[in-house]
C-alpha cells in the first residue's frame, strides 16, 4: 500500500501503529492522511505542497533520523529567529519516501516484539540508542525479521 502511494507521489509522514486499520475482510489499510502531501513526478514537491516538504511532522519515536535532524535544525533557526519554519535547509532534501519507510520499519519490528510475547517499544530504542535495534528484532519470523532490518536501514 505504501508502495502505491508513493508511486502516485503521495507522501504519508506521520507512520505510527495507529495509522493502520484492518477492514472487516481482514485487510490492512493505512489511514491518517492529515499530514501527508504530493510530490512530483520528478520528486519534487508540487508548488501547493512544498511547504509540507519542509515541515516536520509525525511521532519523533517513528520518525526517520533525516527527519529527527531536520527537527533539531529547525528548532535551532526558530528560537534564533533567522528562518521560517516551512523553509528548506541547505543540504537537507526535506520528507521523502524514505522517511516514510523507516517509519513503516519502526511499527513492524514493534509489532514483531509484540508477537514474541514482549512488550518493547523498538522504534523508542532506536531514537535514544543509535541503531542498536539489530539484536531486538524478530529471530521468530526471518522474513519479517529481515523487512524490518532492511526498512531500519539508513540507506533503505
Amino acid at each position: 500500500g505504501l508502495r502505491c502511494l508513493h508511486e502516485l507521489g503521495v507522501m504519508h509522514r506521520n507512520i505510527k501503529p495507529s495509522s493502520f486499520l484492518v477492514n472487516l475482510d481482514g485487510r490492512l489499510m493505512l489511514s491518517d492522511f492529515t499530514h501527508s502531501y504530493i510530490r512530483s513526478d520528478a520528486g519534487e514537491p508540487l508548488e501547493e505542497g512544498l511547504r509540507y516538504a519542509y515541515r516536520v511532522r509525525g511521532r519523533l519515536e517513528y520518525m526517520a533520523p533525516e527527519m529527527r535532524a531536520m527537527a533539531r535544525q529547525k528548532k535551532a533557526h526558530d528560537q534564533a529567529g533567522t528562518m521560517d519554519l516551512d523553509e528548506a535547509i541547505p543540504g537537507l532534501a526535506g520528507y521523502g519516501r524514505e522517511a516514510d519507510v523507516w517509519s513503516l520499519g519502526c511499527v513492524i519490528a514493534e509489532l514483531l516484539r509484540v508477537c514474541e510475547g514482549k512488550k518493547f517499544r523498538v522504534s523508542a530504542f532506536v531514537v535514544y540508542n543509535e541503531m542498536k535495534y539489530q539484536r531486538y528484532i524478530s529471530a521468530a519470523v526471518p522474513v519479517l525479521g529481515e523487512s524490518a532490518h532492511h526498512l531500519l536501514s539508513v540507506d533503505a
